[in-house]
């Protein structure tokens, strides 16, 4: 009788250590595909952001300032002399 009582609680305590390690498992996989989501969602703000016209001018004139140029044929700035 004992020994089947020893059996008992070995198998109940082999059950709860691998319920608890599949749960952990689960959890870590949850909070992975809310980092991964969150990140999709700054990188799909990120990518709709866009500057008003007047923030740019003002950019513009600033960079300008410190001698960077802007490339009207290529619409682009020219970083080589800053």
């Amino acid at each position: 009788m004992q020994d089947l009582n020893t059996r008992l609680r070995r198998l109940i305590t082999a059950y709860q250590r691998n319920y608890k390690r599949e749960e952990l498992k689960l959890q870590q996989r949850a909070k992975m595909e809310r980092r991964e989501r969150m990140d999709q969602l700054a990188r799909d703000e990120i990518s709709q952001w866009r500057w008003t016209r007047a923030d740019e001018e003002a950019f513009r004139r600033t960079v300008a300032s410190y001698g960077v140029e802007f490339d009207p044929a290529t619409k682009s700035l020219r970083w080589s002399r800053f």
